[in-house]
């Protein structure tokens, strides 16, 4: 995993100006977008099911620049856009990236939970 969060930063950094220069703290493998600082505001559990975290970041970014940044970049991560919701899946872990702007500035939010095990049985 170290190797692929390298080779991506690698690509990201030769990537223009969205490129990401950071990860936040509490997801190691989550790029930052360049505009975006993250903010102390953080919550992290380990349940016998997985993670639960939340972390934010805010900055002077474009909302839909940060859409079409996670939207290119994710991907890379093994991360798979759910369709009709501004969510993605990896394993059993949902990511929603929350974006708001305030008028003076905007703020991402990082939802990671663990799925339920109930959305993860096939018939």
């Amino acid at each position: 995993m170290h190797r692929l969060i390298c080779l991506l930063a690698a690509a990201i950094a030769g990537a223009g100006p969205a490129a990401a220069l950071s990860f936040l703290s509490a997801i190691d493998d989550m790029p930052l977008m360049d505009g975006l600082v993250e903010t102390d505001a953080q919550t992290v559990f380990e349940t016998p099911f997985g993670r639960i975290i939340e972390a934010e970041a805010s900055g002077d970014a474009d909302p839909d620049a940060i859409a079409r940044f996670y939207a290119e970049t994710l991907p890379a991560l093994g991360w798979r856009a759910v369709e009709g919701d501004d969510a993605y899946e990896r394993g059993d872990e949902r990511l929603q990236i929350l974006v708001t702007d305030t008028g003076q500035t905007v703020n991402a939010r990082f939802r990671l939970i663990a799925r339920p095990a109930s959305s993860r049985m096939t018939p």
